[in-house]
């Protein structure tokens, strides 16, 4: 039997080499150097849900919503392989629910329009104007163009690598949550 030395609710996995991190509610993440044959704790540094990852060599950051703040984003960073986390503090209170990355920049998106951004590979996270307050749940990335979509149909664009965005006009009224790539 393999414990994984956490209580919180695990939803997410991150593999690199024979390191295995599962990561989910209340800040926990949980760490294996051996395939998985057995786990400790690591200190995420949150007590946010964690639902999401983004590997970069030996950078992995892990984000989510912070549950200190009830609904306000979080996000943790190990530079070392996973082996120890440190939170990243930026201005959100605003919940993260996906991510993309444009070569070593980094976007953030969630909810209420929350999008935020990183130009130095996550180490630091700056808050990017949405043009929209709905919140965000996908994405599209075609080259420099960027559009991010969610809620009542909401859509904002990006034609500048993720540095600026504008809302483009939607017929669309419920939750945008999937996109089909035709051609």
């Amino acid at each position: 039997r393999v414990t994984s030395h956490t209580e919180g609710r695990l939803v997410g996995h991150v593999v690199v080499g024979e390191t295995v991190l599962i990561y989910g509610s209340d800040g926990a993440i949980t760490r294996s150097t051996d395939g998985g044959g057995a786990f400790e704790r690591v200190t995420s540094g949150t007590e946010g849900w964690l639902i999401g990852h983004i590997v970069l060599g030996d950078t992995i950051l892990v984000y989510g919503r912070d549950a200190i703040l009830q609904s306000g984003g979080a996000v943790t960073r190990s530079i070392d392989g996973g082996r120890t986390f440190r939170p990243i503090a930026f201005d959100s209170k605003r919940g993260l629910n996906g991510h993309f990355s444009l070569g070593s920049t980094i976007l953030l998106y969630g909810a209420g329009g929350t999008i935020i951004r990183s130009a130095d590979g996550g180490k630091t996270f700056a808050i990017v104007a949405s043009d929209t307050e709905h919140g965000l749940n996908g994405h599209i990335v075609l080259g420099d163009m960027v559009l991010v979509y969610g809620e009542r149909g909401s859509i904002t664009r990006s034609v500048d690598g993720g540095a600026t965005f504008a809302h483009v006009a939607s017929s669309a009224q419920g939750l945008l949550t999937r996109h089909i790539m035709v051609g």
